[in-house]
């Protein structure tokens, strides 16, 4: 731009670099510099040198490649016309489906000092010497692309594996050191999103009432968000062990309570007025756990019974989130069965249905329920009912129970419309309920098209099929792996090709 003489394509050449460098974290290919030179610069060249060039950074910033993250496959072209995703494509690939922060930091020649206004001395000093902003590095992605080593499917499977293979640093998430800061974000997001417990504080529930309601006590203000953080912390248990991850996830009997450091601190107890009421209203209450008969802490697992606890659908997380603000939803908890577990479809609502469970304070939900057996509703209920009724052996803050209004909770429950012989059938609880589903191909296989969803940003399609059998294939293979779950995904030709 300070130049007397006119630019040459040489010139233009190394300022496009630069630019491209700096927006587009990738060096202009020849077809870009004659595009950008002809078509932008040397067209715009009668405005005077300035707004040539900076017309030339406006269109960068306005391409789709600067604007979106593009994954349309830059590599050569195969046989089958696919192209496979370039190194650069692949950096962000690989590195967003485990991080949500940029793959690329901060070059040197962007922290340069180039302040050179006309300032006081001292304000000179401090924006050029003395100021040097820390800033993110490049990721080791970025160097191995640089050094030719991001460009087979080898060299992918080997840059998961490192990223898998690297311990989790925040095992038990809390308020101060979030979900954010797990050491693979968004494969604790996934299941986040996948059992939707991470829901539960945007669930209303009157805490005024439950003051004074035996069994709702523990819960305050508070505790939905803590209940979720517990979940955070059973999942990222069982993903470090990494054995049968599907079957533990819906059979576990362990939970944590993260917010508890294990000990019953004196001043706490008196604080909470005294050692019943502390007892009453305790974090632990939510898993019917007496704090002055355990001893654990936020990093140590608690066993709970059998009998009591079964899988993710039973922490008190789950079932607040999917609970209604006054009583338990066992038609959310169903339709949820049904379509993440059993892969199934329930219609919406009909527009002309009044969905309304009449209120009662002698009888049971069950027994409220009973009105949706008519015909007119039973076709879509019967898919959902059944699979939710089980959970009636919780309250509707998660804690279990074993009467309602003063009666026996009736536990009993059916999967049905799967047309599997070895899975339909009555069963007695939740345990009963789980521990069959759980041992499905189909509850395996519907789990996995959710991974390939949510990590592919797409559904799957008839030619995805080989994949979603590698990746079958490489969790049964493994003993219920979830790491070759996602090596099997990520190393497929769905994530590395485009076509």
């Amino acid at each position: 731009m300070d130049s007397e003489k006119p630019v040459s394509k040489e010139e233009f050449s190394e300022a496009l670099d630069a630019a491209f460098g700096l927006l587009l974290r990738r060096p202009p290919t020849k077809e870009d510099l004659d595009h950008y030179w002809n078509d932008v610069y040397q067209k715009n060249e009668e405005l005077g040198r300035t707004l040539a060039l900076q017309a030339v950074l406006i269109y960068i910033a306005i391409s789709p490649e600067f604007v979106y993250r593009q994954e349309l496959g830059m590599g050569e072209e195969d046989q089958y016309g696919r192209r496979m995703l370039s190194p650069q494509e692949l950096v962000y690939a690989i590195h967003y489906a485990f991080y949500d922060s940029s793959p690329f930091g901060v070059e040197q020649y962007e922290t340069a000092p180039i302040y050179d206004k006309e300032s006081e001395p001292i304000v000179r000093r401090e924006m050029t010497e003395r100021h040097q902003p820390g800033r993110p590095d490049d990721t080791w992605l970025v160097a191995a692309m640089e050094a030719g080593k991001l460009s087979t499917r080898e060299d992918v499977e080997a840059a998961v594996r490192k990223i898998l293979d690297a311990p989790e640093r925040n095992p038990t998430p809390n308020h101060n050191r979030d979900v954010d800061q797990t050491t693979r974000p968004r494969v604790l997001g996934f299941f986040r999103e996948y059992f939707g417990y991470h829901k539960a504080p945007t669930v209303f529930k009157d805490l005024d009432e439950f003051a004074k309601r035996d069994g709702f006590q523990q819960f305050h203000k508070h505790t939905a968000v803590r209940l979720a953080y517990d979940t955070d912390a059973l999942i990222l248990h069982i993903l470090d062990k990494d054995e049968h991850v599907l079957e533990e996830l819906l059979t576990t009997n362990e939970a944590y309570v993260t917010y508890w450091n294990g000990g019953n601190d004196p001043q706490a107890i008196s604080k909470a007025g005294g050692r019943e009421k502390y007892v009453r209203t305790h974090d632990a209450q939510s898993y019917n756990v007496n704090p002055l008969e355990v001893a654990t802490g936020s990093k140590d697992l608690l066993v709970l019974p059998e009998d009591e606890r079964c899988g993710i659908l039973t922490q008190p997380s789950w079932l607040v989130a999917h609970s209604g603000n006054f009583d338990n939803d066992p038609v959310r908890r169903g339709k949820w069965i049904r379509e993440k577990l059993l892969a199934g479809t329930v219609m919406d609502i009909p527009i002309n249905v009044d969905a309304k469970i009449p209120d009662s304070d002698t009888d049971t939900l069950r027994e409220r329920f009973s009105l949706v057996h008519e015909n007119q509703c039973w076709r879509c209920h019967k898919k959902m009912n059944p699979l939710g009724m089980p959970f009636e052996s919780f309250n509707h803050v998660g804690r279990f129970r074993e009467l309602e209004q003063g009666k026996p909770v009736n536990t009993t429950g059916a999967i049905t419309h799967t047309e599997i012989d070895e899975l339909d059938g009555d069963v007695a609880d939740v345990r009963e309920m789980m521990e069959r589903l759980a041992a499905s191909p189909r509850v395996r296989q519907s789990f996995l098209r959710h991974v390939f969803r949510y990590w592919m940003g797409r559904n799957e399609m008839l030619s995805d099929s080989q994949t979603l059998i590698d990746m079958d294939k490489a969790y049964v293979e493994s003993d219920g792996s979830f790491r070759e779950v996602l090596v099997a995904l990520l190393t497929s030709d769905s994530f590395l090709y485009r076509k």
